[in-house]
């Protein structure tokens, strides 16, 4: 039988995707931005990315069997996530939490998906209960049931202790599949085999004002913990804060247990002074082997490693939902109900729903219209400002710079500058670089400030 058909949304450098595909055929992936983009150009070629947000996805998708059925989304959480605390202002006015509304429409309105999955993490359900609340109400409107499933990626396959929440709609029975609790991956397994090998441009090294912390940081502590035993009288800022302490989050891993919750650019080498690199963030991620990674730093790599879902997690949640569409048992009643597989021995119930969701859902914030941003190429000579007769009938680097920008999302207007016209209207304006005294002359009466110059010239 073939696969399911399912698409993704804010899957950044493709994680999530990686674990899905075990199960489906994904037939895109929808952004905000091109982040990750170029990780999964390098792992999933043929998965088209439509960036910019709503108004550049898809309103028709393929009809019989190749229709959508599952639609999995990874969208903004630290609206609610404790490594953000302390961020001013509420949760209920952060704007990011219109990626979730505009997501829970497009899949339950626009495609009409049988399972929506959203992922977020632990505070979303205690702090932001009444955004959940919200979700599951307009979801029984829609005839869609709602299954709250509270995991830790410990238990599903993956060396790290990663506790999260999928909101799943469903118009299908899920019948979830307990992960039985086995003995979890530790860090030492996981690293087994892999040695260090610097990438091309991969620095693991750490400053020299943080080296003497780490020298006396065991397996599994924090730095934080060190500095403050040895610092008890340090000084603090304007704003009270420490002055010299590092991120609660800068850790070593630990040898006989799974790793805590991958951040980029905090994990630690269990013993070595340094980050880990780039191939034993990827085995405590559960990316496999294959996986490939472009050339980047370590804050850039590891980044694009924990801004997303861990492969096997991905999987679990993957074969769940492809065995609930193969059973197609249709849902006449919808009802709200948890799933909790984060501690043995696991839990289901009824989800009591909060009064407080008629009140919040009057105030959930409108959609912002989403528009392309602009941005202009220019230059100094009729190939670099729109003519495309070139002698060799060449790809310049001209037109490759206008297609990058559209897959990006950006709106580009191929054309000269007219001397003294104000460019303060685009994102971001591209002016390569040739006859240098024309071009100078140009930028000098243009008025921008976002200006780049083409690196290749």
């Amino acid at each position: 039988m073939e696969k399911f058909s399912a698409i993704g949304a804010h899957i950044y450098a493709g994680g999530f995707t990686a674990g899905i595909s075990k199960h489906f055929e994904v037939l895109a992936h929808l952004e905000d931005s091109g982040y990750g983009a170029e990780v999964v150009r390098l792992n999933f070629p043929d998965v088209p990315i439509y960036a910019g947000g709503p108004v550049n996805w898809p309103l028709e998708w393929p009809a019989g069997e190749r229709r959508p059925r599952f639609l999995y989304a990874n969208p903004p959480c630290a609206i609610w996530s404790g490594a953000s605390a302390g961020r001013a202002g509420r949760w209920q006015d952060d704007p990011r939490l219109v990626h979730h509304h505009q997501i829970f429409d497009y899949a339950t309105e626009t495609v009409g998906v049988d399972v929506l999955a959203i992922e977020s993490v632990p505070p979303s359900f205690t702090r932001g209960r009444e955004h959940v609340d919200d979700l599951i109400e307009r979801a029984a409107d829609r005839g869609y049931s709602s299954t709250v499933a509270v995991h830790d990626a410990q238990y599903l396959g993956v060396p790290q202790a990663r506790k999260r929440i999928f909101y799943v709609f469903h118009r299908v029975a899920i019948p979830w599949q307990h992960p039985g609790f086995g003995a979890p991956t530790t860090v030492r397994q996981a690293l087994k085999g892999i040695r260090y090998r610097p990438g091309k441009g991969y620095d693991a090294s750490v400053s020299a004002k943080t080296l003497p912390m780490i020298a006396g940081v065991p397996p599994g502590g924090r730095l934080q913990h060190y500095f403050n035993e040895r610092n008890p009288d340090a000084e603090t800022d304007e704003k009270g804060r420490v002055i010299g302490r590092p991120s609660f989050l800068e850790a070593r891993a630990p040898w006989d247990r799974p790793a805590g919750v991958v951040i980029a650019g905090k994990t630690l080498h269990p013993e070595e002074d340094r980050y880990m690199s780039r191939d034993e963030l990827a085995a405590i991620c559960g990316f496999s082997k294959d996986f490939r990674w472009p050339d980047g730093d370590h804050g850039t790599i590891s980044g694009y490693m924990s801004r997303g879902i861990m492969p096997p997690v991905g999987a679990w949640l993957a074969e769940n939902v492809d065995r609930a569409l193969t059973e197609n048992r249709r849902i006449n009643d919808p009802e709200a109900t948890v799933f909790d597989v984060s501690r043995p021995p696991g839990r289901a119930y009824t989800l009591e729903r909060t009064p407080s969701a008629t009140v919040y859902a009057s105030a959930v914030p409108e959609p912002v219209p989403v528009t392309r941003p602009r941005a202009l190429l220019t230059g100094s000579t009729p190939i670099q400002v729109g003519s495309q007769k070139t002698a060799l009938k060449i790809f310049t680097n001209a037109i490759s710079w206008k297609g990058v920008l559209e897959d990006l999302g950006y709106d580009v207007e191929w054309r000269p500058v007219t001397p003294g016209e104000d460019l303060s209207g685009y994102a971001a304006v591209i002016a390569i670089l040739n006859n240098r005294t024309r071009l100078r002359r140009v930028i000098s009466t243009a008025r921008c400030g976002h200006c780049w110059r083409d690196p290749m010239r």
